[in-house]
């Protein structure tokens, strides 16, 4: 009778140790699940990611026939081969002439803090201090200065719809918005041209 009563005791106190067996894992595999599934979250995906960076790059454009059309230098190219982007940092584009052009013009530069260029369609987005200059232009030096600007390098399309500063030999020009056809050095401001004066000689 007391064997039996033992076996008993024995068989609770094991189906109790199971039990708490049992609980532990649970609460163990419902502790890494969450540790997983943080982790998961905050883990940079591979879209994310470049597929190459370069620093101290260089990249020059041409046309069918050989000749330089642009040229991009940064501080660092990092290239998405995905949708075909690079993200710049310290961008200097020299935009030399169209595709299309066969006579020599009239040469821009641009510069700002970063950009990002889309290859397949010759498009730069420069962000913060972008400038646009030329120290060829008829009317003397050219200099716009914006927090933004958008340039097509194929059409030697430049473009905003932010402030923008405009330098033009002695004359200094204030306006929302600008855009400006650099191959052919047409600029066209809006109506909200907010101050136009002579700088100091």
């Amino acid at each position: 009778m007391r064997a039996t009563f033992l076996t008993s005791k024995m068989r609770q106190l094991l189906v109790a140790t199971v039990l708490i067996a049992l609980a532990f894992i649970g609460l163990s595999v419902s502790r890494d699940d969450k540790i997983a599934s943080k982790a998961a979250a905050t883990a940079p995906t591979t879209e994310a990611q470049p597929d190459t960076i370069v620093d101290n790059a260089q990249l020059d454009a041409f046309d069918n026939t050989g000749r330089k059309v642009r040229q991009l230098t940064g501080k660092k190219i990092s290239f998405f081969e995905a949708d075909q982007r690079s993200l710049i940092d310290a961008p200097h584009l020299h935009i030399l002439r169209r595709n299309s052009d066969s006579t020599s013009e009239t040469p821009w530069e641009v510069t700002a803090d970063t950009a990002t260029a889309y290859q397949s369609s010759g498009i730069i987005d420069l962000y913060g201090n972008a400038t646009l200059f030329s120290e060829a232009t008829p009317n003397g030096p050219t200099r716009i200065t914006s927090e933004y600007l958008h340039v097509n390098t194929d059409r030697k399309l430049a473009q905003t719809d932010k402030a923008v500063t405009i330098h033009v030999r002695n004359s200094v020009s204030h306006a929302v918005g600008m855009w400006a056809d650099i191959g052919r050095d047409h600029l066209l401001l809006p109506s909200r041209v907010k101050e136009i004066h002579e700088a100091p000689r």
